[in-house]
């Protein structure tokens, strides 16, 4: 019997690291997804691929989750996910402000050296001509 559940423990143990990437054990604090919202549970007990997720002080107050599953998550994940991606779009604003001027300045840069190439060009046919001693205009 002791051999079973530590077994079915451990089965449900892997089952779970393998889809969440995370490892729980029974009376670890959880978040439990319900619907679109996560509400803080602990896990009472895992009995073959059922979970048994207490979330209140009631009797009652408990929600049996099929295993393996992606609605777990260690409690303060969210703030951490929020915290993490209130930085990833503050990089991103920044960056797209950085590449924006980058743009600027890098068209203002091509024209001048386009007009820079152009008017060395205009100076050497000018003196090509002044050398060969010939009069007129090249097109």
């Amino acid at each position: 019997m002791k051999r079973s559940m530590a077994l079915a423990i451990a089965l449900v143990v892997f089952s779970i690291s393998a889809q969440a990437q995370q490892v729980f054990r029974v009376g670890d604090a959880i978040e439990l997804q319900d619907g679109s919202r996560w509400i803080p549970g602990v896990i009472e007990s895992v009995d073959n691929n059922i979970a048994k997720v207490r979330i209140g002080k009631g009797k009652y107050d408990y929600i049996n989750v099929q295993l393996p599953t992606t609605r777990f998550r260690v409690p303060g994940s969210a703030a951490r996910e929020a915290k993490d991606n209130a930085l990833r779009e503050a990089f991103r604003k920044r960056n797209q402000q950085i590449l924006s001027d980058r743009q600027t300045v890098r068209a203002f840069l091509r024209r001048q050296i386009h007009l820079r190439r152009r008017a060395e060009r205009g100076r050497g046919m000018a003196k090509s001509h002044e050398r060969s001693g010939r009069i007129g205009f090249l097109m």
